[in-house]
């Protein structure tokens, strides 16, 4: 018999996303061994994560008809799975208690009657490096696994309910040495694409653009006396901010390490060929 996995909505503010997670854990409670999955862990493919999903009996609680949770299933897994979405079951029941009673029940139904088994033969394979790495012409680009990124060249890192956020190795390499580094103060808000400081480099001055909308919680005072710690680790001490989100979902819209390695890589050819031609 396969383990049982269930993947609720993301977005905890609202109704839907509520009851999604208020159902998950209920029947956690029940059964230590179900496992919650995280739309997070699985957007930025964390190799345990997959492994549990392609090795479970799958059901998604999606909170709304954006459907996000079976979406993401549907990109990390060729197996069948079950979903439920949770206005449906709104419409259908006159409270909260009676919708989280109806939900519950409805699972527990659908493990006892699933006949999905997992193939003996299929193993996940999780990548044992932890950087993804392409040679564009002299240069090596490293984009780490784990983590989110944006179009502008900002990773995004989960930690439990607050993110942590930096400059690419990509956004370094481009700009060269950094000397000056302007961050905002701490109990900022910000909007996504919004402007969240400064930095100026041997070649040029660039706009820090938020990748996510929250609250400035953290900001890497190191920087301000080692703006090099970008260049030098652009992953690790050369951090820039910890950020309370607004909305974990965000992080669905940006891209995965694999996503933004293809996306590097030719955004880096084509600055090269500016180069060229000038």
């Amino acid at each position: 018999m396969s383990k049982k996995y269930i993947l609720p909505c993301a977005g905890y503010d609202r109704p839907g996303g509520k009851t999604s997670r208020h159902v998950a854990d209920l029947l956690e409670s029940e059964d230590s061994e179900l496992i919650i999955g995280s739309i997070g862990a699985l957007a930025s493919e964390r190799a345990g994560e997959i492994k549990d999903l392609r090795s479970s009996s799958v059901i998604c609680i999606d909170g709304c008809s954006m459907k996000c949770a079976s979406k993401m299933v549907e990109k990390h897994t060729p197996r069948e799975f079950d979903s439920i979405e949770v206005t449906e079951i709104i419409a259908s029941t006159r409270s909260t208690d009676e919708t989280v009673s109806a939900l519950v029940d409805m699972i527990k139904k659908k493990w006892v009657t699933s006949s999905t088994d997992i193939p003996k033969d299929e193993v996940f394979q999780p990548c044992e490096d932890e950087y993804l790495t392409e040679m564009v012409d002299k240069f090596i680009l490293k984009v780490k696994n784990g983590l989110f990124y944006s179009d502008n060249d900002f990773w995004v890192q989960q930690e439990s309910e607050l993110v942590r956020i930096g400059a690419t190795d990509l956004l370094q390499q481009m700009v060269s040495d950094i000397y000056f580094i302007d961050l905002v103060d701490v109990g900022t808000h910000v909007e996504l694409g919004d402007d969240v400081g400064s930095f100026e480099s041997t070649k040029i001055a660039m706009e820090i653009i938020s990748p996510v909308s929250g609250t400035v919680i953290d900001r890497n005072l190191e920087l301000e006396n080692s703006p090099e710690l970008i260049n030098e680790d652009p992953y690790g001490k050369g951090w820039l901010y910890i950020i309370r989100p607004d909305d974990i979902s965000e992080l669905e819209i940006l891209k995965t390490a694999t996503e933004y390695l293809t996306y590097g890589v030719e955004k880096a050819r084509n600055e090269l060929g500016k180069k060229v031609s000038e």
